[in-house]
């Protein structure tokens, strides 16, 4: 599987995107608090990177 976008979501959201953002990565993020996740952003994500559980994400498959 190859992963070209990733949500990222947690309070420390904008931490992680001025480190991510250093490193220059090929793939895209896209990065906000928990509580602000949408179906719309965890059907565009290949991955999550989260800290905590998100509204939607049960019962929510990734693509293959």
């Amino acid at each position: 599987m190859n992963i070209h976008t990733i949500l990222v979501a947690g309070r420390m959201h904008k931490e992680l995107q001025e480190i991510i953002k250093q490193k220059q990565l090929s793939q895209t993020f896209r990065f906000m608090e928990e509580k602000d996740v949408t179906m719309e952003d965890l059907n565009w994500a290949d991955a999550l990177l989260s800290f905590g559980p998100t509204d939607y994400f049960e019962g929510h498959s990734f693509k293959p």
